[in-house]
């Protein structure tokens, strides 16, 4: 078994990629999308990842072109996405 990543790495793993995938964590925790034991389960999926730093790589490549879907290799991928979706559906 692997050892896990640090947290607070993690932590700001997954802000980030929040961040360049216009995923609104702040907002979905307003609107209810998204508690802190969901947010915790990311972080710790975040932690088991093989896929660190290519995911360092990736996130650093996207400050002036921020991307919309988060890569493949995101184990958070398809959280970020459900996220994204809930909120805009929220908004119309």
């Amino acid at each position: 078994m692997k050892p896990l990543g640090r947290q607070n790495t993690h932590v700001w793993l997954a802000q980030r990629m929040a961040q360049v995938t216009k995923t609104d964590l702040v907002l979905a925790m307003k609107k209810a999308q998204l508690n802190q034991d969901d947010w915790a389960a990311m972080v710790e999926d975040c932690r088991h990842c093989d896929w660190t730093e290519g995911c360092k790589k990736f996130l650093a490549l996207q400050i002036d072109a921020p991307a919309q879907v988060p890569p493949d290799a995101c184990r958070n991928q398809e959280r970020f996405m459900a996220l994204r979706v809930a909120l805009e559906e929220m908004d119309t």
